[in-house]
């Protein structure tokens, strides 16, 4: 995601796009800088998916100052 950032931000600031072949109102470059974030975004997405689909099938869970199981266990 890091390198379509900075490819999407070179693409908008320092890419010159006169004679480009444009799509839209945007040169194709800026097109293919947009896909390149737009698949990071999908790959970070789908790891934090498998990665709290792990942690449910493994019975973990983030550690957190106040646990609300031992409120439940003192209400009975």
């Amino acid at each position: 995601m890091a390198f379509g950032f900075l490819f999407d931000l070179v693409e908008h600031t320092l890419v010159v796009h006169g004679t480009e072949s444009r799509i839209g109102a945007f040169p194709l470059g800026e097109h293919a800088a947009h896909l390149v974030v737009m698949a990071g975004m999908v790959l970070v997405l789908a790891g934090v998916v498998i990665q709290g689909s792990h942690m449910a099938r493994n019975g973990s869970r983030p550690s957190r100052s106040f646990d609300h199981r031992r409120d439940l266990d003192a209400i009975r």
